[in-house]
């Protein structure tokens, strides 16, 4: 069974960055998961954020978050849908990986010392600096800087290699070693993945 991807970002946006991605998710072997595909399972019964927070709840294994310049649809509680799905995976324990705009991570200095500064030709909320403050700076998520899709791919496939390359190491140890030395030495947060 494939490992699915679940690519959150806007979509009008950032609609070429995410064929991209997806094409790249699907060139390495693996199920990519967009909103705005028709592959999305969608309950007709529940709104749009339901759907979104069950198929990051119920499909994904690993969560590609890509911050552009749009902050996004707002749900009730006045978080942006993309921010729900990143909270949503955060809270059950799945690997993110957060790709954001290089010049979003250009004004955020700006902003955080003139907050109250017109960023409109920027952005279409400030919102988009909170989100990506708290990202970094609160949940200390480690994030990368993209200009082009191929940013974004090109990283993906090397953090994909390296995780593979931990599973190797780790399946090696246990063919080989000793379990409990091998339990020891994992960290709480990947044991709790690997349960």
């Amino acid at each position: 069974m494939k490992p699915n991807i679940f690519v959150s970002s806007t979509c009008f946006d950032l609609d070429q960055i995410r064929r991209d991605i997806e094409e790249t998710i699907e060139r390495i072997g693996f199920n990519p998961i967009l909103s705005d595909r028709n592959t999305f399972p969608v309950n007709p019964n529940e709104e749009l954020i339901e759907n979104c927070i069950n198929n990051v709840t119920k499909n994904a294994d690993i969560l590609i978050l890509i911050v552009g310049t749009r902050y996004g649809s707002k749900a009730e509680s006045g978080k942006s849908i993309t921010n729900i799905e990143y909270d949503t995976a955060r809270q059950l324990g799945i690997p993110i990986f957060v790709f954001i705009k290089s010049e979003i991570l250009n004004y955020l200095n700006v902003w955080k010392f003139n907050k109250n500064a017109d960023f409109s030709n920027q952005v279409d909320s400030t919102e988009i600096f909170q989100f990506v403050s708290k990202i970094r700076e609160d949940d200390k998520i480690w994030s990368f800087d993209f200009s082009t899709a191929q940013d974004i791919s090109s990283t993906f496939i090397s953090q994909m290699a390296f995780r593979f390359k931990e599973l190797l190491d780790i399946n090696k140890q246990l063919n080989h070693g000793n379990i409990s030395e091998i339990w020891s030495q994992i960290s709480a947060k990947a044991k709790k993945i690997l349960l």
